[in-house]
């Protein structure tokens, strides 16, 4: 599998990214890309986002990966902090 998308539930990618974490022999940077740039590369808009690069098209996710179940802890769009919670804090530096 080289590629992991959805056109209907994109919170589902989330579940699905630490699911195959999980089960798979898979580096996590490799699944990252499975599920971020490979999708993009696909649609011909791997120059606009699928990557953190400056320049690029870019929504974030900060998440804790050692409870039960994956948690959001923060998310960033467009550069800008727009959820943050569970006692984090965050800084966006330019």
């Amino acid at each position: 599998c080289h590629i992991i998308c959805s056109d209907y539930s994109p919170m589902c990618m989330l579940q699905g990214l630490f699911t195959m974490k999980k089960a798979s022999r898979l580096p996590f940077p490799e699944l990252v890309s499975i599920f971020s740039l490979n999708p993009a590369r696909a649609t011909g808009m791997d120059n606009l986002t699928g990557s953190i690069r400056e320049g690029k098209l870019a929504d974030l996710i900060l998440v804790r990966n050692d409870l039960p179940a994956p948690q959001v802890t923060a998310t960033f769009v467009e550069g800008s902090a727009v959820f943050t919670g569970n006692g984090f804090s965050c800084t966006v530096v330019p």
